[in-house]
């Protein structure tokens, strides 16, 4: 009878050594994915409804202002609040994917509020004067346009730096009848991205200056307006001497 190698039993307890260690990380990895997986979800769920009630608000706002248009149109917290909403949804639907159900119906009711909000904004132009611009704006996120992203960079660009316009994005293959018809009154055709000013209607990518060019020619009084202003702030903040 021989006696076993030490030098091999030695190899083999380094073996099951390293094969239990490497169970051990691989049992662990699981677990903090499967945690930070359900983590994700929580905060995905918490959004949700989070915006479930931030649509509501934004319906509620809705009815308060069409009783009357002209003293709150010019008011942005509904125009910041949408934008708010535009975001979480957007961060939303990078989380879950474009195709989820619960994405896409927010994405609709979204897209409603959005359309309130034109038609507001046109009837306070039409029976109160207002000096606000709005703008349509329709993009895919179905691979097809890839210039989109870049034009929605644009328009967020100058909403941020002229607070008198009013930006209305919507997804051109979203399935809505209120956004069908919508398409169907300016006679849209598929050539993304798409901006509507007044009118008409201008497609392919444009940008900063170009959009500036086509803004009515109110837009010049409203931008003089907002210079003098800023400028009288200035003014105001300003150390005497």
């Amino acid at each position: 009878m021989t006696n076993e190698n030490p030098k091999k039993k030695i190899r083999v307890g380094k073996y099951l050594l390293v094969l239990l260690l490497t169970g051990v990380i691989f049992a662990l990895g699981f677990w903090l994915s499967h945690d930070i997986d359900r983590f994700k979800l929580s905060q995905v769920d918490n959004l949700r409804q989070d915006l479930q009630l931030d649509v509501l608000s934004a319906e509620v706002q809705f009815s308060l202002l069409s009783a009357n248009v002209c003293q709150h149109i010019d008011s942005s917290s509904l125009t910041s609040e949408l934008y708010a909403i535009g975001q979480r949804l957007g961060y939303m639907e990078g989380a879950l994917g474009q195709n989820n159900p619960e994405v896409i119906r927010l994405k609709k009711q979204y897209s409603l509020l959005e359309i309130k909000q034109w038609q507001l904004t046109k009837k306070a132009q039409e029976q109160c004067g207002a000096q606000l611009i709005p703008i349509l704006y329709f993009y895919s996120n179905q691979k097809d346009c890839p210039s989109c992203d870049q034009q929605g960079y644009v328009l967020t660009y100058l909403r941020d730096k002229y607070p008198f316009l009013r930006i209305y994005s919507f997804d051109y293959d979203l399935d809505l009848s209120a956004l069908q018809t919508l398409k169907s009154l300016y006679g849209l055709k598929k050539e993304l991205p798409i901006v509507i000013v007044g009118d008409q209607s201008y497609y392919g990518f444009r940008d900063r200056e170009e959009i500036e060019k086509i803004l009515p020619k109110v837009f010049e009084t409203l931008k003089e307006n907002q210079q003098n202003g800023e400028n009288e702030e200035t003014e105001e903040v300003s150390p005497q001497s």
